[in-house]
């Protein structure tokens, strides 16, 4: 199918001159069976377009077509058909609307925004659910698609945006510019196209629809769509003009996966996503603004991937089969995605896992693949750790950067160990539960794993007086726990479901960590460029720098004898929402002035539905935020009415304000499981609990093994590395491979 259309796209192009944007968008419309409007001035070829596509599908007679210039002065009979004299005199209402808009399978209409209220009203039903409402009886129309036509948007006229809504994608068209006025008279000496060899046919179109089911949504792309989604509603909340409909999320999925069946996938990737482009802005001044919101959020999930490796997930594994892959659909909400799939091995997934083999089932013998190792290094017939000796033989490149996986089947005892030595990983490393214990010094760091580097894995690693990984490369990490630090440095890393008594990491970038707890910070120097999602910190969440983050769902128990709030210093670029701070079962300095519950400075940033809890004898300068700084905004955030305002700066500003820095005062009788659903919007379904012990919210999943029923932590294969590999953005090698691009 990919190569018919391909060709389709060659034969309708023919002739024209900055036509194939548009011409695209046209036919992937017509697949998908959606609605387009094309804007642009008279004589720019709109109606040649849709006449083209008409010729090009369904077969050597093409589609049946209607096209018709709608003005103020159209009446239904024009697009609908006379009425029938016949019905008339039986008393019925009845149109003949063969050969007319109900008829036929693809329609355009010009200037479709000068349509009078009673064409209006059938257009819409006809456009959503293909109904016409033919006098009493409801006539199933044929229409695979309406391509209309405008000479400008219908801005500010609120009887139209239904109609408008209707529209999944928005197309401009515009006059060729003056450079390409050689190729236009070139390309009119041209003649018309040769036959097309082998078109479209109406069983091709049916085929294509069984494929279009059997597309899936990977969890990474369904994270972006819902990234995007969310940052169009911040972007535009005080817009009118820019709502988006659970009717256009629900196309807007649909439109993805034909994009994939089309080029032959099946999952959707980022660069289906890329085409919600076009689909999620109404006022054309909001065009760029939302162009470059969906390519900021899709830039995030990209990354580095070999050149000429086959197209993987976002995560850098291995696109799965159908049967495979975790998919997802809109929630009951309209705007959630949710699961309804059964995962598939990949990091992202968070797959329901194989059970892990014994060790009985490591069936490859000693020295069989790498000297002094049982087992082959397979997923199933791992490489055993068993010892000191076989730690320290990993060291070796060619045992600790093969891809091997390895397998911990005992306790090791290295506190005996003066001199520890430095792993390099390029593998997966399964602790199975058990601990390695490291020698007990106060004064020096040792770690297990010295660098991870790319694709590596490492899960179920319990850790006594040692940290886990020194520098962590774009590597996962799952159900591992220390009394030190976890990681040194996350960098392209994915962290979930761990805990450490120390700090959680120290450096954290372009990373996310999801589920996890710690009893100190989750990061105790600088964040940047990553996500944090429902973990626990039992001191500041941050104590170094912070940029360019962002923060939901999470909480920290803070220390006031540390006199730091959620984060010790600012928050640049950074988005935290639906936070928790409070203070217990610490001792505290009383009538200490803390300067915030949250942050001392908010640069370009927000905070909001978040809440700061009862803080044990603790005066705040301001219990939110201290500064705000450029584009910073607090919203809808909510303090304790025991959380008391210094004296010196209560007189500046008030001390109960949901949108201001000092949050809205709420009484603890008040601040209930109910006020956190319906004020805050929080999820005490999946997130959050009600703590009634301590009569405060509590997140169900951060630590070791916690994280949502039915998702586990499960590795794609990891290929042996290649040398001097070149490297391309992923992205950008999607992108390039889609026919719609």
């Amino acid at each position: 199918m990919r190569q018919k259309i391909q060709a389709l796209l060659t034969h309708l192009n023919h002739g024209l001159v900055d036509r194939e944007p548009a011409l695209k968008a046209a036919l992937l419309t017509v697949l998908a069976g959606e609605n387009i409007v094309l804007i642009g001035p008279p004589g720019t070829g709109k109606s040649l377009l849709a006449r083209r596509i008409a010729q090009g599908l369904g077969g050597d007679q093409g589609l049946r077509y209607f096209e018709y210039l709608l003005t103020k002065f159209s009446t239904p009979e024009e697009l609908f058909g006379p009425l029938s004299i016949t019905a008339l005199k039986s008393d019925r209402f009845h149109r003949n609307t063969d050969g007319y808009l109900p008829s036929v399978e693809l329609a355009f209409l010009d200037e479709v925004f000068k349509a009078s209220s009673s064409i209006l009203n059938a257009l819409l039903t006809l456009m959503n659910e293909r109904i016409f409402h033919n006098g009493a009886d409801p006539q199933h129309a044929p229409l695979r698609a309406l391509i209309a036509a405008s000479n400008e948007l219908p801005a500010d006229k609120e009887e139209l945006a239904a109609l408008y809504d209707r529209f999944l994608l928005r197309c401009f068209v515009d006059y060729v510019s003056p450079d390409r006025l050689p190729h236009l008279l070139a390309a009119s000496a041209a003649g018309s196209a040769p036959p097309l060899a082998d078109p479209i046919t109406g069983q091709d179109m049916e085929r294509l629809k069984t494929a279009i089911e059997a597309v899936t949504l990977p969890p990474e792309a369904a994270q972006a769509l819902q990234q995007i989604w969310h940052a169009h509603r911040d972007t535009f909340k005080e817009d009118r003009r820019e709502q988006l409909s659970d009717r256009r999320l629900m196309k807007c999925l649909h439109l993805l996966r034909v994009s994939a069946a089309t080029n032959g996938r099946t999952v959707v990737d980022l660069s289906d996503v890329l085409l919600l482009k076009d689909c999620l802005w109404n006022h054309p001044d909001n065009r760029q603004t939302v162009q470059q919101l969906v390519l900021d959020v899709l830039l995030r999930h990209s990354r580095p991937v070999p050149v000429g490796q086959p197209l993987q997930l976002v995560d850098g594994s291995p696109a799965p089969s159908h049967s495979e892959c975790l998919t997802y659909e809109v929630g009951s909400d309209g705007t959630t995605l949710v699961p309804v799939v059964a995962p598939s091995a990949s990091r992202a997934v968070l797959a329901a896992a194989a059970p892990a083999p014994t060790l009985g089932q490591a069936t490859g013998q000693k020295n069989a693949v790498v000297k002094g190792f049982y087992g082959s290094g397979t997923e199933h017939d791992p490489l055993l750790v068993q010892s000191v000796e076989d730690l320290m033989d990993m060291t070796r490149p060619e045992v600790g950067m093969k891809g091997y996986h390895f397998r911990q089947t005992a306790d090791i005892d290295c506190s005996g160990i003066g001199s520890w030595f430095a792993i390099e990983l390029q593998g997966i490393f399964d602790g199975d539960g058990f601990t390695v214990m490291g020698p007990e010094n106060d004064n020096y760091l040792y770690f297990l794993l010295n660098t991870t580097h790319p694709r590596s894995v490492i899960k179920n690693v319990k850790l006594k007086n040692m940290a886990l990984i020194g520098h962590a490369i774009e590597s996962e990490i799952y159900d591992c726990q220390s009394n030190k630090f976890l990681a040194w440095t996350l960098d392209g890393s994915y962290m979930l479901s761990c805990s450490s008594k120390d700090n959680l990491c120290r450096t954290v970038v372009n990373s996310e960590i999801k589920y996890c707890s710690t009893d100190l910070r989750i990061v105790e120097d600088k964040a940047e460029k990553s996500k944090f999602f429902s973990c626990a910190a039992g001191d500041s969440f941050f104590y170094g720098d912070v940029i360019g983050c962002q923060i939901q769902d999470c909480l920290t128990n803070i220390n006031p004898n540390s006199h730091k709030g959620f984060s010790s210093r600012e928050l640049i670029y950074c988005q935290l929402e639906k936070c928790f701070v409070y203070s217990r079962n610490h001792s505290s300095i009383c009538g200490h002035t803390g300067e915030s519950g949250f942050t001392p400075r908010l640069a370009s940033g927000y905070i909001k539905n978040s809440f700061l809890g009862f803080i044990k004898d603790e005066e705040f300068k301001f219990r939110i935020c201290s500064e705000l700084k450029d584009t910073s905004k607090l919203s809808n955030n909510y303090s304790a009415d025991t959380n008391h305002i210094s004296q010196n700066y209560r007189f500046d500003y008030s001390e109960s304000d949901k949108d201001g820095r000092q949050g809205q005062s709420i009484s603890a009788q008040l601040a209930t499981q109910r006020f956190f659903e319906n004020t805050l919007g929080w999820d005490f379904e999946n997130i959050w609990y009600w703590d009634d012990a301590n009569n405060q919210p509590a997140l169900r999943h951060a630590g070791v093994g916690a994280r949502p029923a039915g998702l586990q932590a499960a590795v794609a294969p990891l290929a042996a590395p290649a040398d001097d590999t070149d490297m391309a953005d992923l992205l950008t090698q999607q992108v390039k491979a889609n026919i719609w691009l």
